[in-house]
């Protein structure tokens, strides 16, 4: 039977064979806590970690932790110790209905000691959450930010000041897959041919461009659109294709561009819009 029923009169070292025997739970010292972990990008969300403990006296508790997570994807941690015992189960889901798959990373981890100088001395799972997708311990998995499919976002750009190109940078904590993107340019009376492009930068160098296949002239207002796994092309005379690379990942800080030959004073692109595929990313 496990446990015993005088397993709190046992010594330590006959405790430790007992905890050997279980194999469907987590022997955790008085000295051992819980450390819950989230990284996240929507308003309003908590993780909500709720198991099962059992006490040295053979008593099995109930147990719920809320941690507030901010939107800024900074780790947010709350330490909570369980006692001596056995750790049977737990499940992590998020709090927030409105909260998207990908939004939201949790990580439980037995440490020993506090949070920041502790010791990790498991980790009982990982991955992205929901209100209706948890993760749990036993049977779960422990996934990376990066592992499976992110959170899907249709994300305006900034509009951009009359004869500027626009520029969008990839924001800390995160890493895009760009699936599409459209944005217009509207030019002035100028008499002059604007050649209009596109392309990724990690800030020292170009790591891709794109031209559109054809001239843009004066006083005209033409949408340019990339999509994923698009090849340059004319669709249409006011609508033209730039070519979109498939699985196109730009890391934090990369910054997606127009690079717009004899761009004069009056012209004006609007806020492009982008759709991408976005990860957490903690690295």
């Amino acid at each position: 039977m496990f446990p015993p029923p005088d397993l709190a009169a046992l010594s330590p070292a006959a405790r430790a064979a007992v905890a050997l025997q279980s194999p469907g739970s987590f022997y955790m010292t008085g000295e051992d806590v819980l450390q819950i972990s989230g990284w996240n990008i929507t308003t309003g969300v908590r993780l909500t970690v709720s198991g099962r403990f059992l006490t040295l006296e053979g008593r099995i508790q109930s147990f719920v932790h809320d941690v507030a997570l901010t939107t800024d994807r900074v780790i947010a941690s709350l330490v909570r110790s369980l006692g001596d015992g056995w750790l049977l189960n737990l499940t992590v889901t998020s709090g927030a209905t409105s909260s998207p798959y990908g939004a939201t990373f949790a990580r439980v981890q037995v440490v020993r000691g506090l949070a920041g100088s502790g010791i990790v001395l498991g980790t009982l799972c990982a991955g992205y959450v929901t209100s209706a997708q948890p993760i749990a311990f036993p049977g779960g998995r422990v996934r990376s930010m990066i592992e499976g499919r992110g959170n899907i976002r249709s994300i305006t750009g900034t509009n951009p000041a009359a004869g500027v190109d626009w520029a969008e940078t990839v924001p800390t904590g995160v890493r895009w897959r760009l699936l599409a993107l459209t944005a217009t340019l509207a030019t002035d009376a100028t008499a002059a041919n604007r050649q209009a492009r596109f392309g990724f930068t990690d800030g020292a160098a170009n790591l891709y461009r794109s031209d559109a296949p054809n001239n843009q002239t004066a006083s005209t207002s033409v949408v340019y659109n990339a999509g994923h796994g698009t090849a340059r092309i004319a669709m249409v005379s006011d609508q033209p294709g730039w070519g979109l690379p498939t699985e196109m990942f730009l890391l934090a800080g990369y910054t997606i561009f127009s690079a717009t030959g004899s761009i004069q004073a009056g012209d004006n692109w609007g806020a492009p819009q982008l759709l991408v595929e976005e990860f957490l990313d903690a690295n």
